[in-house]
């Protein structure tokens, strides 16, 4: 009975020991996987030194696991003013090795994974770009697929690229159209931490980007950006927020523009009413030209130039505009406007204001003030295309568009049409017939009045 007992003991002994020893294998299991994660986070938190913003892994970065890595993409938008056509144009970026393990040696950059082609990556507008249309800019938007899909990662750790856009990769036309390209000075660098599954396999456990140099709107030095590929770019930011923006602009005239044939907007003055509309009757116009919604210049100026009724640039007598914006190129007077100022000008019958070197997508806005003794009218046609035709309600009465509009690469015209009032042989103008007819009932119906009332009051 004693050894059964005994036997027990130790049984029991046996089995403490062991159920001891796999809570203490379990405990240390999970402090290691504990201080993994922490060194992890840590050591990705150490590699970029960033501020936080919110995101699903620590400091501020983006969280995968083995069934969906995390990713990142680079976005372009191209901003063209509203009015252009976007040019087919592809767009380049370097993906350049900076550090893995903190390690810039040679030998450590050269085995670092290369990105892209010999480490460049494209984006190709001529297909697949989004277009979204802000006020009178067109913004084309188009993602990378995901940068690191199908790299091979030989070993776990940090590894951390730079991204800047190579610039001149789109040759601008030098003949008509002109095309200006501006290219995005944006730098990110992207750190991208590998980790190892359970099952031995290496994946993106995290990833996260810093703007070294803002290629957005609202971006500055040092901000910890979201890098992830989005769904549906017509919505403002689902996309990779490590955007390269450029500028495209289009101008329809040569250097040296000939004021008669090379005009980009024409805004013409014609007068009807036979023999008593004056040719020579100045009317006054206010007219705003402003850059293209791309164009940031408050400086930037205009030269439009008086066609006479005979198809020939006129000299511009003072009255015509203020004195400080009648200026001369050595051969023709011309007009300078500067952009989003209103300038007072004057136009006579059969002549027209030739624009020759607004970009595509510049705004006109004209009103004509106090035609005397005229019915102002007026038809705007844009890109080719007519826009809006207006009256006014009676001679003199100013008329001006209902919004300024957008010059697009076709035709671009506002032509104002005075008709002087009609008058008949008696002196009475025709304008004023249904006022007359009015004033004429009213007093016939006092007349009635009157000659009822008497008689009412005699039979009395």
């Amino acid at each position: 009975m004693t050894d059964v007992n005994q036997k027990s003991t130790r049984n029991k002994q046996t089995s403490t020991r062991k159920e001891f020893s796999e809570m203490t294998e379990t405990r240390n299991k999970s402090i290691i996987n504990l201080l993994s994660s922490t060194v992890l986070a840590l050591a990705l938190a150490f590699s970029f030194a960033l501020p936080a913003f919110a995101a699903s892994g620590p400091n501020g970065t983006v969280e995968g696991d083995k069934d969906h890595p995390a990713e990142a993409a680079i976005t372009k938008i191209l901003e063209v003013p509203v009015g252009t056509d976007s040019p087919a144009a592809i767009f380049k970026f370097l993906v350049t090795p900076v550090a893995v393990e903190g390690s810039s040696d040679q030998a450590d950059l050269d085995s670092m994974p290369v990105i892209g082609t010999n480490g460049t990556v494209e984006i190709d507008l001529s297909s697949g770009a989004t277009e979204v249309v802000d006020g009178g800019v067109k913004q084309i938007i188009k993602e990378t697929t995901n940068l690191f899909d199908k790299i091979i990662w030989t070993h776990t750790g940090v590894y951390t690229y730079h991204i800047s856009e190579v610039k001149d990769t789109y040759t601008c036309s030098t003949s008509v159209p002109i095309e200006q390209m501006t290219y995005s000075d944006g730098e990110y660098d992207i750190s991208v931490y590998v980790d190892r599954a359970d099952d031995g396999s290496l994946y993106i456990r995290y990833i996260g980007a810093l703007v070294v140099t803002p290629g957005a709107p609202g971006q500055n030095g040092n901000d910890k950006v979201d890098p992830t590929p989005g769904g549906d770019p017509s919505v403002t930011g689902d996309y990779s927020q490590m955007i390269f923006t450029n500028s495209y602009l289009k101008i329809n005239t040569p250097d040296t523009p000939d004021p008669i044939t090379d005009g980009v907007l024409i805004i013409s003055k014609n007068i009807t009413g036979g023999t008593l509309a004056d040719p020579e009757q100045y009317f006054d116009f206010d007219v705003t030209i402003s850059n293209p919604a791309t164009v940031i210049d408050p400086t930037r100026t205009y030269k439009a130039y008086v066609i006479d009724g005979n198809g020939i640039v006129s000299p511009i007598p003072g009255n015509q505009a203020p004195a400080s914006a009648i200026k001369n190129d050595g051969k023709n007077d011309y007009i300078e406007f500067t952009t989003a100022t209103l300038t007072q000008i004057q136009l006579k019958g059969g002549e027209s204001l030739s624009f020759v070197d607004l970009p595509v997508g510049s705004l006109f806005d004209v009103q004509e003030i106090d035609p005397k003794n005229y019915t102002a009218s007026y038809v705007v046609t844009v890109n080719g295309v007519m826009e809006e035709s207006m009256s006014a309600s009676s001679a003199g009465s100013s008329l001006g568009m209902s919004q300024a509009f957008y010059t697009g690469e076709k035709y671009n015209c506002a032509a104002f049409t005075n008709t002087y009032r009609d008058i008949t042989p008696m002196g009475i103008a025709v304008d004023n017939i249904p006022y007359i007819v009015i004033l004429c009932l009213a007093l016939a119906l006092v007349t009635v009045i009157g000659v009822f009332s008497v008689k009412t009051s005699k039979k009395s």
